[in-house]
């Protein structure tokens, strides 16, 4: 009976040692996977980087636990991500086409001796701009394009200014500037305004997981195309 229970006891201490030596082999691994928030920040900014884009962390949890495994995943992600978006490498820059048109009518300004009947009007489109990257966010935007057409003839006389402005809905939207804008009347088809407004979109979120507050920011160029309506 003794002997028995000597068996007993020595296969419980054998079974305890292992336990601790699995314990402790599984926490050594866990922590040679673990990264500094400095190093995952820097690698990740430098991914987004890559595309254009200026990640920035402004506030991180200090009690999180970064680890390589973390990072690589954020990494995937991302360049999953860039593999289905509308992006122009050369430019750097994401580009949203879709656009609803309306327009607005203003008054009349006159007639000429010639029979040109100058009238100044307002087009005006809805683009959705998303933000880019690993979280989620996105503005719609008004693009507002003020004319002047020969009502007489149905053709664009001149275009006085192009301007855009979030307008209407947005999620985790922080800003949104034009910087510049290349929208013409096509010479051979006066009755066509067609180009591009480049402007530049901040998102900022805060990431569920590790608390983090991001700000992202990313280049947009919107196309702009409109028939006249004189």
């Amino acid at each position: 009976m003794k002997r028995m229970n000597r068996v007993i006891y020595l296969g419980l201490a054998l079974a305890m040692c292992f336990s601790l030596l699995s314990s402790a082999y599984a926490v050594e691994e866990q922590n040679s996977n673990v990264i500094s928030f400095e190093d995952y920040y820097k690698a990740l900014k430098a991914e987004y980087a890559k595309y254009n884009m200026n990640l920035e962390i402004l506030d991180h949890n200090d009690s999180f636990v970064y680890t390589q495994e973390f990072l690589d995943e954020k990494i995937a992600s991302l360049n999953s991500y860039m593999e289905t978006a509308d992006f122009d490498k050369e430019s750097g820059t994401f580009l949203d086409y879709n656009c609803e048109e309306t327009t607005n009518e203003n008054n009349t300004e006159g007639q000429s001796i010639l029979g040109i009947m100058p009238n100044t009007r307002d087009y005006t489109l809805y683009p959705t701009v998303n933000a880019t990257g690993i979280f989620p966010g996105s503005a719609e935007l008004e693009i507002r394009v003020n004319v002047t057409e020969d009502v007489s003839s149905g053709v664009f006389m001149s275009i006085n200014s192009v301007t855009s402005r979030q307008y209407g809905t947005a999620v985790n939207f922080e800003s949104w500037t034009q910087t510049s804008h290349t929208v013409h009347i096509i010479s051979n088809y006066n009755s066509l305004i067609y180009g591009v407004v480049h402007g530049t979109l901040v998102a900022i979120y805060t990431e569920p997981k590790t608390g983090n507050v991001i700000r992202n920011t990313s280049d947009h160029d919107l196309q702009v195309s409109i028939d006249c309506e004189a």
